[in-house]
């Protein structure tokens, strides 16, 4: 089970705030990777889990574009509607 934070709010707080610092060989190990938005990191860090065979979840706040963009790469979504 791996968690990765790519998108804007999360990059004071996390350490990977590019595509370059992603943590492949983790993402490729681990069967599920949680994620919270589908910026740019996430997005590259769910083709990386399908790649391996894994399942992506998205717990996300809210329904954006960026997850409608890509909602191919989400196996599971978590939402909260207000």
């Amino acid at each position: 089970f791996l968690r990765c934070f790519g998108g804007e709010k999360y990059r004071r707080t996390f350490h990977y705030p590019t595509v370059w610092h992603l943590p492949e060989d983790a993402i490729r190990k681990a069967r599920v990777l949680h994620l919270a938005d589908m910026g740019p990191v996430s997005v590259k860090a769910a083709e990386l889990m399908h790649e391996s065979g894994g399942i992506v979840v998205i717990d996300a706040d809210e329904f954006d574009p960026e997850i409608e963009a890509h909602m191919n790469l989400i196996d599971i979504f978590i939402g909260f509607v207000k």
